[in-house]
């Protein structure tokens, strides 16, 4: 996720919200440490990692509940 590659940075969006959808609550013991990255790729330069971040955001709180992620990244 911090890779100098948009398209990495991309493709790994997209792969920990594929976990997501996959594993569902099983993965969230994953969160306290993907909390950091996903933080930072909210200000990536890349609108379309942004965009991918909030879509991912999104797919966690269908677990945790609306607003408790945004929470923790603050």
């Amino acid at each position: 996720m911090r890779s100098e590659d948009v398209e990495v940075r991309l493709a790994a969006v997209k792969l920990e919200m594929k976990l997501y959808e996959k594993m569902g609550e099983e993965w969230l013991g994953m969160l306290p440490e993907t909390v950091p990255y996903i933080a930072e790729l909210l200000e990536d330069d890349s609108e379309e990692v942004e965009r991918e971040t909030q879509r991912l955001i999104g797919k966690v709180e269908e677990f945790l509940g609306e607003g408790e992620l945004q929470g923790m990244l603050q």
